[in-house]
């Protein structure tokens, strides 16, 4: 019987908590349904004006992207381009994306990609984190974390890697299970894919996500934050 009591006593607690997360999750705790629209309307106004130019990149062309798998994904608003570093010729597509939370946290790559028959070469998802360099490039602040997965693509033979991350609050986070992680009505969710055949980033053959991002993201951030950095007023009264 004492057995039963504290096996209980563990199980209903995390029952208790999953319940409340999912139903975060599902948008169904402190937010009404207005108010998660317009949350994720705003989100989508943010996206309209990326950067051409990061560092050695730059923006080449925007991408194709099939409308009808965009509105199956329930996806407000997204962007979808290419972009090429000007010294090594290494190329990266983007493709950024806003809407419901439950949407943007359900399709990811590692669902999605074995499903269009592309196979994953390295079976477990890995995560990077995201350093600014110093001078002497030597990794300093951290810009954030991308999960990644490596597939060879099912129509040319070709490998490719995928490396996404999910924002809900100005912090890239590359969440191997994002369903629990995010509580707010909507999030920012970003794609970057090469094809590894001679792409390098240029460091050090570091892969050319890393040398994008490193770039990249102090730039989409100021873009899609823009309303949480201090005004010049704030920064004087301080």
């Amino acid at each position: 019987m004492w057995k039963s009591i504290a096996l209980a006593a563990l199980i209903i607690p995390a029952v208790v908590y999953t319940t409340y997360k999912e139903w975060q999750h599902l948008g169904f705790w402190n937010f009404s349904d207005e108010e998660g629209k317009q949350y994720v309307a705003d989100l989508g106004e943010s996206m309209a004006e990326m950067p051409d130019v990061v560092g050695d990149w730059k923006y080449v062309e925007d991408t194709p992207v099939n409308l009808e798998q965009i509105r199956v994904a329930k996806i407000t608003k997204f962007q979808a381009r290419k972009y090429q570093n000007k010294t090594t010729g290494a190329e990266v597509t983007i493709f950024l994306s806003t809407g419901p939370r439950g949407d943007i946290c359900i399709h990811t790559p590692a669902e999605c990609n074995p499903g269009a028959g592309n196979i994953p070469v390295i079976p477990d998802l890995q995560v990077h984190n995201i350093y600014q360099l110093d001078e002497t490039g030597e990794p300093k602040n951290n810009l954030g974390s991308f999960v990644w997965q490596r597939y060879r693509s099912s129509r040319d033979n070709q490998e490719f890697e995928i490396w996404w991350s999910y924002n809900e609050t100005g912090k890239w986070e590359g969440e191997k299970n994002p369903r629990m992680a995010f509580t707010k009505p909507g999030l920012y969710k970003l794609y970057v894919t090469d094809v590894k055949q001679g792409n390098s980033g240029g460091k050090k053959n570091e892969p050319p996500q890393m040398s994008f991002l490193r770039a990249f993201i102090p730039e989409l951030n100021q873009r899609l934050f823009r309303s949480q950095q201090p005004t010049a007023e704030k920064v004087a009264a301080k």
